[in-house]
């Protein structure tokens, strides 16, 4: 299976239908919901019923989804999430239990909230914006609710890009932003110590359960040029290990008009380089056959 997936869905109902023509018009066959949104509820019932639809588990922006007094450690005054990746990172060294605690808090309310929104039935996948959820403490806190609310995760995104197809192409590697390269790094770090030494269960499934990742060291540069040259290598990889293949886009740009949850974010959400990735899945309309929830 081929996963051409689009991130943070659900931030209005305007964005929502821009992410959903990449369905109608491309290739486009699953999506993260940001069920913080104020306006997540409207967009669920946008979904055609053969798009897939992840939990996109945010720390990073907007109001959080439990009570603000009760996680004075991850927001701010106004109860928004104020915590880098970087600042995350260090407290999951130093924040102690009372941090875990505030994270596994977190955790239930917006795992809660995506089976409101979605149906208690619908099989729990899993990223997260900016992938925090890969940071140790999260990482730990995210299965520990889920075996509290014996809830099984189906699918969870590992956004460690295997190198090989890019350092086979010579062309695409000189174009390469050198940050994708250390973002990349860090996240294949940080999958070895969650693999190793994280909350999982013992069988948790990671050939199963996580797709080949396509998207970290392109990231909102996944335009027509890398992903044409690149998709095939990637496919051959994933079939050659009996897994699924996912390409994360980020198609769902705002206007400069629109409001925004959190304004410190507005250049990320209003980045032309969405448009240029919704027109990268727009053009893929021979992809494979779409796939059910």
């Amino acid at each position: 299976m081929i996963l051409f997936h689009a991130d943070d869905y659900g931030i209005n109902t305007a964005q929502a239908k821009r992410i959903l023509a990449c369905h109608s018009h491309g290739s486009l066959n699953s999506v993260s919901l940001l069920v913080t949104s104020p306006e997540a509820a409207k967009c669920v019932p946008l979904l055609p019923e053969d798009i897939r639809c992840r939990l996109h588990l945010n720390f990073r922006e907007g109001p959080c989804m439990s009570n603000p007094a009760g996680i004075p450690m991850l927001v701010d005054d106004k109860g928004c999430f104020r915590l880098s990746f970087g600042e995350m990172f260090l407290r999951s060294f130093f924040g102690g239990k009372r941090f875990k605690a505030q994270l596994k808090t977190e955790i239930r309310c917006q795992i809660l909230r995506m089976q409101e929104l979605t149906g208690a039935d619908t099989p729990l996948r899993v990223d997260s914006h900016g992938h925090y959820h890969m940071i140790p403490a999260v990482w730990d806190a995210l299965f520990k609710t889920c075996e509290e609310l014996q809830v099984e995760i189906r699918e969870i995104r590992i956004p460690a890009e295997p190198f090989g197809p890019i350092l086979k192409d010579p062309r695409l590697l000189i174009k390469a932003p050198v940050s994708g390269f250390i973002k990349n790094l860090v996240m294949h770090l940080l999958y070895a110590r969650d693999r190793i030494a994280g909350s999982q269960p013992k069988d948790f499934d990671f050939k199963k359960n996580v797709p080949v990742f396509f998207g970290m060291i392109f990231t909102t540069r996944m335009t027509r040029v890398p992903v044409k040259r690149l998709l095939p290598s990637f496919r051959r990889l994933a079939a050659a290990q009996g897994r699924d293949l996912e390409l994360m886009f980020h198609p769902g740009g705002l206007s400069a008009d629109e409001p925004l949850w959190d304004e410190r974010f507005r250049e990320f959400h209003t980045s032309p380089n969405r448009y240029r990735e919704a027109r990268t899945l727009c053009s893929m309309s021979s992809a494979p056959a779409r796939h059910t929830k």
